[in-house]
């Protein structure tokens, strides 16, 4: 079931709050409600999914109750450490098998057999959200929680398959606070407006520059790209991405405000970064901070010298890159980017100044050439890709059977991206409450969710992670 999809606005979702609010004030069954209700919004995609996510909600919950029942914390590490090494195991059995028998055959093992299993839909974000709860309890700062309020924690259905990756203590005390009847009507009415946003964003943008995608790097899979199709492709890919995934993060928060309750921020205006360290503080926030708190700090941080520090760097973001896909190709991004950081890391203790047009040109420029590891599925792509961005092999851009980009709309995204208020800006800060403002949002979703049954939907980019 896709958020961007008639049947998820039109029938799921109005019954699904509905029946929340028919419900009333008691909390108990409002939280089975919305427990049952995203079990089978995660159900609708293949009911196989279900016994998993229960599966691994009940035992990680079991071992939150283990850990914190061992209060002289002598077998609590083993608990942890068992819990770890089942999430893990679980992930890598269905994320990473194939992966793993592709490098085995590279050693000569030809006559392995190919692995072909259904990725699990959702698992990289709900087993983060488990590892960081249990870490949190063995470290004792995260309380005993009801098998309830647990399961709604990770099932949650707006953040259930692509996050953001919510921690514990960020939403399950939210579950019993009293909220006033006007802090209700205002979440709700947020909750609509960024869920629009979030709605125009993926069907309006990133869907319209997906076929050029598309286009350009099936052809650079077979021979060489002109320069001109390169980089407009290259420039549509990096803004697709960036409208797919923080639509996808808009439409989940305002799921939840719709419901009363917030989940974290995931996306600050990524691309105005001045710096790789910035950027990865706005872009796929709560990955970031769960990579920094839970593996770089963990290997050292900043707290062993600079030479430690690094090899934290690249160690954090190899590891980033594979959660990504399992893959070479993001791999080498993650190493890209962990390079990236290094480079920032010695130039800012180097105390060099750099004026901040150079500085933003420069990230900018990075993060788009690291693109090109992320979308190419192979060396050979890569390779004719990279080639073309500079060589002067040509300045046609019709020649990729994607027909040309839109070039208003890369104008229009490169400004959204660089001078527009963020989606959280305008929802939950610029937004006022008028009539009239009600009637052009509205008709607004009104024209969007008929553009949606005119065609099919495109999946957004992040479901395969």
């Amino acid at each position: 079931m896709l958020f961007h999809s008639q049947f998820f606005i039109l029938a799921f979702l109005p019954l699904v709050w509905c029946g929340w609010r028919l419900i009333g004030a008691n909390p108990v069954r409002r939280e089975w409600w919305l427990i049952a209700a995203s079990f089978l919004f995660l159900g609708w995609w293949d009911w196989r999914f279900i016994p998993l996510l229960a599966g691994s909600i009940t035992i990680n919950w079991r071992l939150g109750q283990l850990i914190f029942a061992d209060t002289n914390h002598t077998a609590s590490r083993w608990w942890l450490a068992l819990g770890v090494t089942f999430n893990l195991c679980l992930l890598g059995a269905f994320k990473y098998l194939g992966f793993a028998r592709d490098i085995i055959a590279g050693f000569g093992f030809e006559n392995l057999p190919v692995i072909n299993i259904v990725l699990p839909i959702g698992i990289s974000f709900y087993t983060f959200q488990q590892l960081s709860f249990l870490i949190d309890r063995r470290r004792g700062v995260a309380p005993t929680y009801s098998f309830r309020r647990y399961a709604l924690f990770v099932s949650f259905f707006p953040q259930l398959i692509a996050g953001p990756i919510v921690r514990h203590n960020e939403l399950i005390p939210q579950f019993r606070q009293a909220i006033a009847i006007d802090e209700r009507k205002r979440r709700l009415g947020q909750g609509l407006v960024l869920f629009i946003i979030g709605l125009a964003k993926k069907i309006l943008i990133a869907d319209q520059l997906a076929p050029y995608v598309d286009a350009v790097f099936v052809k650079a899979q077979s021979g060489a790209v002109s320069m001109m199709e390169a980089w407009t492709g290259l420039l549509s890919f990096s803004y697709q991405i960036y409208f797919d995934f923080s639509a996808y993060s808009d439409m989940a928060i305002g799921l939840a405000l719709m419901f009363g309750l917030k989940l974290p921020i995931n996306f600050n205006a990524p691309y105005r970064a001045t710096s790789m360290r910035e950027f990865w503080r706005r872009w796929h926030i709560t990955l970031s901070q769960f990579f920094r708190d839970y593996l770089y700090i963990p290997l050292g941080g900043n707290r062993f010298g600079v030479p430690r520090q690094l090899l934290a760097l690249m160690a954090t973001m190899a590891l980033c890159g594979l959660w990504h896909g399992a893959g070479w190709p993001f791999v080498l991004w993650g190493l890209w980017h962990g390079v990236g950081l290094a480079i920032n890391r010695l130039w800012t203790g180097a105390r060099i100044p750099v004026p901040g047009v150079f500085a933003w040109a420069a990230t900018f420029l990075f993060v788009l050439l690291g693109w090109v590891l992320f979308r190419s599925p192979d060396a050979a792509t890569f390779m004719n890709f990279f080639e073309g961005l500079f060589s002067l092999n040509g300045l046609s851009t019709s020649e990729s059977g994607g027909g040309d980009p839109s070039y208003l709309l890369l104008a229009l995204a490169t400004f959204i991206v660089l001078a527009m208020p963020t989606s959280q800006d305008i929802a939950l800060k610029l937004f006022s409450p008028k009539k009239w403002a009600a009637i052009m949002l509205g008709i607004v979703a009104a024209a969007l969710v008929i553009y949606l049954g005119e065609g099919q939907s495109v999946e957004f980019i992040y479901f395969q992670f």
